[in-house]
């Protein structure tokens, strides 16, 4: 943008300085024969301004449509880029909300510490992006967590709820549940990387660092499922097992932890 009107600037101050029309001077006369060229000449009793005035003039046209020429450049280019901007972020959003809703799920599910007011704060984002299966069809709710999803979910049943979540957390601390994770993967964003640039400063910012937080969740996930596989492994001595267990069952609230305050990095970017 800021070389077109350089180069505009620049157009117009070498019109002004091109020579005036040669019918605006008048060369003396050689012995009745073809007037000669010199360096010395009148103006024919018009004034500087006026030359000057009716150089502008004869040249406007030109200066219009090199001007006109370059706003239509300025126009196209600022549609194109509009259009884009607004593909781009319709695909952005569609797929942050499925990771919203996936992070959210994970962020419940390896709490190992859950509470009403995490229920209560999950259910809240639920709501306000309408985090439930018909909506979010690519994303699997158990039972139990298609119903907290529901409006007319009571206090009685997220009591309910986080009591049903302790009895989970008991067989995951006994070692006899484990629930395969599939990482967290944003295809479009990831193969249209590029695009980020198109989004403002603080968006830019936020969707950067999305993307670290998922970074490092993918790399949790397979660190999760590589410790709970080594618990089996009948090599393993009673003492390391229990260092296992014990570094299984941290990896399980590092990335509940994760997976929540990502989502609501998630959900700052979504009310942009």
């Amino acid at each position: 943008m800021n070389r077109i009107f350089s180069t505009l600037i620049l157009t117009v101050i070498l019109l002004f300085l091109l020579p005036f029309k040669s019918s605006a001077i008048n060369y003396e006369p050689n012995n009745g024969q073809q007037p000669a060229k010199t360096s010395q000449f009148s103006y024919s009793g018009e004034s500087k301004q006026n030359i000057l005035y009716k150089t502008l003039l004869s040249r406007f046209d030109i200066l219009l449509g090199f001007t006109l020429g370059l706003s239509g450049t300025i126009f196209i280019d600022y549609i194109r880029r509009k259009r884009k901007t607004t593909e781009y972020r319709r695909g952005m959003r569609a797929e942050l909300k499925q990771s919203l809703a996936r992070l959210t799920l994970l962020a419940l599910n390896q709490d190992a510490d859950i509470t009403v007011e995490k229920v209560q704060s999950w259910r809240s984002l639920s709501n306000e992006f309408e985090l439930r299966k018909e909506t979010c069809p690519l994303i699997h709710y158990d039972s139990y967590y298609e119903k907290l999803t529901k409006k007319d979910f009571s206090k009685e049943d997220i009591n309910q709820f986080v009591e049903l979540h302790h009895a989970i957390k008991v067989r995951r601390e006994q070692g006899d549940s484990y629930q395969s994770i599939k990482k967290i993967n944003c295809i479009f964003i990831t193969n249209n990387i590029t695009s980020i640039s198109l989004l403002n400063k603080s968006e830019c910012s936020l969707m950067l660092n999305i993307l670290r937080r998922l970074d490092i969740i993918n790399d949790q996930i397979s660190r999760l499922e590589f410790t709970f596989e080594r618990t089996y492994d009948s090599n393993v001595s009673s003492e390391n097992h229990e260092r296992l267990r014990g570094n299984y069952l941290c990896s399980c609230q590092f990335l509940s932890d994760w997976s929540y305050e990502t989502a609501k990095e998630i959900a700052c970017l979504l009310r942009k």
